[in-house]
């Protein structure tokens, strides 16, 4: 459940932000996880599907547990104007 609950979140956070990074998502309110590992899955997913692409730029996150850096995306379904 946390995971359609995470994705459903994720559309509608890149529909009104250009950029999305892991920790804002966090910030903005998505539920955790029983893994903070279960979110970069859902990244990579939904750039599979077309909504993220990666910046090529990468962050250190506040969560990371390992010290790796978190991989910027860009929304490709950001909409400027939010009535859309």
């Amino acid at each position: 459940r946390w995971r359609e609950d995470a994705i459903s979140f994720i559309m509608a956070y890149a529909r009104t932000h250009q950029e999305v990074f892991c920790d804002d998502l966090w910030e903005a309110g998505l539920p955790p996880s029983d893994s903070d590992r279960a979110l970069g899955s859902i990244l990579r997913q939904l750039s599979g599907m077309g909504v993220l692409l990666s910046t090529g730029d990468r962050r250190n996150s506040v969560r990371s547990n390992n010290s790796s850096a978190k991989v910027v995306w860009r929304s490709m379904v950001y909409a400027t104007d939010p009535a859309v």
